[in-house]
């Protein structure tokens, strides 16, 4: 169990280097009036989820669903500026989910899709708040 946690305490430990992709067109932008209309509303719950401008975070990403497969996560996308997902680790009861705010991030909601492998989304708005600097 401890062999998990490492590759996640190691990401928080020297922060978080992933760049962000302004071209990304694979999914909806934040803002998008038909977002919700386009990926079904998330049943989970995040925590913690909130993180100051330059931090890094460790937040258990836990499924409404008792019997939920965290294996089946592909990814987790992030739409807010300045804040990425860093690493992923999928448990048997959570998934473990890595975000990092660049220094400069504003304060700002940050709103998550989750993606499946069954080529399943789910969508949560406000799923993190960062407090900008």
């Amino acid at each position: 169990m401890r062999h998990l946690m490492i590759p996640l305490v190691l990401v928080a430990a020297m922060g978080c280097r992933e760049e962000l992709d302004p071209n990304r067109q694979d999914m909806p932008l934040r803002g998008d009036d038909d977002i919700a209309d386009e990926v079904p509303i998330a049943d989970f719950s995040v925590s913690p989820s909130t993180l100051a401008a330059g931090e890094v975070i460790i937040a258990s990403l836990v499924a409404d669903q008792v019997d939920f497969d965290y294996d089946a996560i592909d990814e987790i996308i992030l739409y807010g500026d300045g804040v990425v997902v860093c690493a992923t680790q999928a448990r048997s009861d959570e998934m473990l989910v890595s975000v990092g705010a660049a220094d400069d991030a504003p304060a700002q909601d940050v709103d998550m899709i989750v993606l499946l492998s069954d080529g399943d989304s789910f969508y949560a708005e406000g799923a993190f708040e960062v407090f900008g600097q």
